[in-house]
């Protein structure tokens, strides 16, 4: 059965095509779904002449922005669910994850959005129980992941706003590289993310880890994700 990660808030089509495209080359089968209203994650993925439902191959990997039923999930190690600003698609998950930029007017709507999933907000901020070698992400909560210019400094704030804290809030600053790698995914279609700043290829990393567990060791992961950042 696949392990299901939710995504919601601004859009992280770049962190979710990277981190797709180093667990294939671990020989995972992912599937990505797209099922926001902006559609961010559907415009980087090519457009097939005739086809516009249903799953699709992308290099690889699948993709679909059509609803998926209980069977076709067993075909997939992993899928990436991306739910946009709506908390309408009250999906089934293991791993869920909150967006946000550094905008005020965003960080207000996340909290809009935090609200309608307050369920899944994480008990306490104590370590979580789980593969001693890798930092990897709380299942069944809430995780808070800032992508924003200058998200470094203003995370404290942000972070207070929407009670995370320690574990449950990841940060990466969006700088020049960073937004280049992520327009690439949109327009390029074979792309490369060898130019991500480290904070971001950690997210990557972490991502990554907590879909593999204890599935691949750290010298073949290596070799996977610098297959995958060169385009492959």
């Amino acid at each position: 059965m696949a392990t299901k990660f939710c995504f919601y808030g601004t859009s992280c089509y770049d962190l979710l095509l990277y981190a797709a495209r180093v667990l294939k080359q671990c020989k995972m089968s992912v599937l990505l779904l797209d099922y926001s209203k902006e559609q961010s994650l559907s415009y980087a993925i090519p457009e097939i002449t005739g086809l516009s439902s249903g799953i699709r191959d992308y290099r690889g990997i699948s993709f679909s922005n059509d609803k998926v039923t209980d069977e076709q999930y067993m075909d997939y190690d992993v899928v990436f669910q991306y739910l946009g600003m709506s908390p309408r698609y009250k999906v089934n998950g293991d791993y869920y994850f909150i967006i946000t930029d550094c905008e005020l007017h965003t960080v207000e709507r996340i909290l809009e959005l935090k609200s309608d999933l307050k369920s899944l907000m994480p008990d306490s901020d104590e370590q979580t129980d789980s593969n001693e070698d890798f930092d990897v992400f709380e299942k069944n909560c809430l995780n808070l992941i800032i992508l924003g210019v200058d998200a470094s400094t203003r995370a404290g704030y942000i972070s207070s706003r929407m009670e995370f804290s320690g574990n449950h809030c990841n940060v990466v600053d969006m700088d020049e590289s960073n937004l280049e790698s992520r327009i690439r995914c949109q327009y390029d279609e074979v792309f490369r993310f060898n130019r991500i700043s480290d904070e971001y290829k950690d997210l990557v990393n972490k991502l990554c880890y907590t879909a593999l567990g204890s599935y691949i060791d750290e010298k073949n992961y290596r070799k996977a994700y610098q297959k995958a950042e060169r385009g492959k």
